[in-house]
């Protein structure tokens, strides 16, 4: 399927966006004003292109395949938050990740 890769960059821009606003926390945690204001600018671009790119990919895949899928987002989230944000990640976290990537191939492969 064609329309799987433009699901997971859908995935992809979504949880981006998430780190621009968790970003936006600590910058104003720091009175960083600007950079908060820069990161929400960011954080709503990434966050609206994927909303855009799931409606498309809506109109080519099922919805019973696309939603199930944007799971994917989790995997996404807990890398970017162990490299980028330094949060600690758990063996369970890992565990639910290795679970939903199973459970996605089996969905996509349905």
């Amino acid at each position: 399927m064609n329309s799987i890769p433009l699901l997971i960059i859908m995935t992809l821009l979504g949880s981006v966006g998430a780190v621009f606003f968790k970003y936006i926390s600590t910058y104003l945690n720091e009175k960083k004003i600007k950079l908060a204001l820069i990161c929400f600018v960011g954080g709503g671009l990434f966050y609206g292109t994927a909303a855009l790119l799931n409606v498309y990919v809506l109109t080519l895949l099922p919805y019973s395949i696309v939603f199930p899928l944007t799971s994917i987002t989790y995997i996404w989230t807990l890398t970017f938050g162990y490299f980028l944000i330094k949060e600690k990640v758990t063996t369970k976290q890992v565990i639910g990740c290795i679970l939903l990537i199973v459970g996605c191939f089996f969905i996509a492969n349905s």
